[in-house]
């Protein structure tokens, strides 16, 4: 069971970035005599955590989108995830990255008691 700030969303959301490698930043500068340097530092917290629910499974249930819309439209929130409990850790919605919550139904105009498919898009701290 996937869950977000103890909220069940289900079993089937899929995890695309889930196994992607993004835990380095660097930067790299053009030196005046064409030489470069190279900063590099190791990143402790801001692992992308993007749930998909698609045509095909990981929908969402109508009365889970106001829960999540709420959550997501408080400033600055903190909200314990869980994937299937292999691994669980503290995240926030990115709303760096617009939009934080991008839901809608299945079935074009079903918006009452339908299932909804779209992307949450958190990241750890």
């Amino acid at each position: 069971m996937v869950k977000l700030g103890g909220v069940p969303l289900g079993y089937d959301l899929l995890w695309p970035d889930r196994h992607q490698s993004n835990q380095v930043l660097q930067s790299v500068i053009l030196t005046i005599g064409c030489g470069q340097r190279v900063f590099v530092q190791s990143k402790l917290v801001g692992r992308p955590v993007t749930l998909q629910a698609n045509e095909d499974q990981g929908w969402i249930a109508a009365d889970l989108v106001p829960i999540l819309k709420e959550m997501a439209d408080v400033p600055g929130e903190v909200y314990d995830f869980d994937f299937h409990g292999l691994e669980s850790f503290q995240v926030m919605f990115k709303h760096q990255d617009p939009p934080a919550l991008d839901l809608r139904p299945l079935i074009d105009g079903a918006e009452y008691g339908a299932w909804f498919i779209g992307s949450i898009k958190l990241f750890s701290v």
